[in-house]
């Protein structure tokens, strides 16, 4: 997957694309990467005493944002019209694939039982409820099947359980198990 990460990272900030616009070149960036391009005195890699001295000044006007710029890669010059950047292609189908990148990238990490002592065996599942991650042997003895474990909610393994799931949402155990 290493070939793959380069493939979906940005030429300008070396991290994988958020919100990927299409120049005509056919090249991508990140929208805030474009920018940085766009208006390089607002670069956001700028230190605090920087931003606050340029934004004290104001954000640039539609007037003083340029028409053109050079694409970072090849260096073509991508014309702006009236939208500006906005009149710029989002690339839907590489924010698609990068989130399926980082998901899978996410289901591909070893997440440790958080109840074995050391070395820790891999989590099988997570409990939404407990908000732990189990291996087998821990979660046999932690979550007999009798109530009322059998209401909790066990999924595959995860380090975090901010996620809301639709079976928190129903009534009875009989409409979670469907």
């Amino acid at each position: 997957m290493g070939d793959l990460k380069e493939e979906l990272t940005c030429p300008v900030c070396l991290e994988l694309f958020t919100c990927p616009i299409q120049l005509p070149c056919h090249h991508n960036l990140c929208r805030r990467c474009a920018e940085d391009v766009l208006h390089p005195e607002t670069d956001s890699s700028r230190d605090d005493g920087e931003v606050a001295a340029l934004s004290a000044a104001g954000a640039p006007s539609p007037e003083d944002t340029p028409d053109t710029f050079p694409c970072p890669i090849c260096h073509d010059e991508v014309s702006l019209d009236g939208r500006g950047l906005d009149g710029l292609k989002k690339d839907l189908l590489l924010q698609h694939i990068v989130d399926r990148y980082v998901a899978q990238k996410k289901k591909d990490e070893k997440i440790p039982c958080q109840l074995c002592k050391r070395p820790a065996k891999m989590a099988a599942k997570s409990c939404l409820e407990c908000k732990v991650s189990y291996c087998e042997q821990c979660l046999a003895v932690t979550h007999p099947n009798h109530a009322p474990f059998t209401e909790h909610e066990l999924v595959d393994p995860r380090t975090t359980f901010d996620e809301v799931s639709i079976a928190s949402f129903l009534a009875t155990p009989q409409e979670r198990s469907l």
